[in-house]
Formats: C-alpha cells, structure tokens, sequence
C-alpha cells in the first residue's frame, strides 16, 4: 500500500513540475508593448488600442501611453482609433516586433 502511494506522488509532483515549466515558458517567450499616438503632432489620450484585431485597452489620460503585458514574441500589429471630434475620426496602424523579455516601443501618427 505505502509504495502505491509514494508512486501517486512521484506522478502527481512531475506533473505539477510540468505544468510549472509549460506556464514558465509561456511567460518567458512574451513581452511588452507601449503604444503612444500622436494627432497633429501632439499625443492624445482616450484612444482605443487593438492588438492583432483584439482590442487591448485606452491610452490613459495621464500617461498618454498605454503599456500591453504578456505579448506573445513576434510580429503584431497595433491599430488605434480616435474620435477627435462629432465629425472628425481618425485612425493609424503600426507593425511591430516583440521579442521575449523585452519592451517594444509603438508610436503612431493619426490621420483622418
């Protein structure tokens, strides 16, 4: 009985240190993105962001940028979208590569 046991826990801790290692890795191959957007040459806020066609958030009011955690390594694309006004709408996009561990850096123009 006892070695019945002890071999339930051997099973259950390598699956645990699995389960470890595939959320460690998971984490470790992504990375950050900080998005600024700029209309007639100045940065705004309050404007939506997307990340690969998903939205990911609004550039806050104090910051004027919005920083994205957990992006996957590689290339996306981020687009933001503004409403300057009840008539004037505006939009930009960017290509950007994200590298594991690092911050990549997003500034886009606005037209519209």
């Amino acid at each position: 009985m006892r070695s019945h046991v002890f071999t339930k826990l051997i099973a259950f801790l390598l699956v645990l240190g699995l389960l470890v290692g595939v959320v460690g890795t998971a984490y470790a191959a992504s990375g950050k993105i900080v998005v600024q957007a700029r209309l007639d040459g100045k940065y705004i806020a309050h404007a939506s962001v997307y990340l690969d066609g998903n939205y990911a958030g609004s550039i806050p009011s104090k910051e004027k940028a919005l920083l994205i955690k957990n992006v996957p390594s590689g290339y996306h694309v981020v687009k933001v979208r503004y409403t300057a006004s009840p008539t004037r709408f505006c939009s930009g996009q960017k290509g950007v590569r994200v590298e594991s561990g690092d911050t990549s850096y997003c500034d886009i123009t606005l037209k519209g």
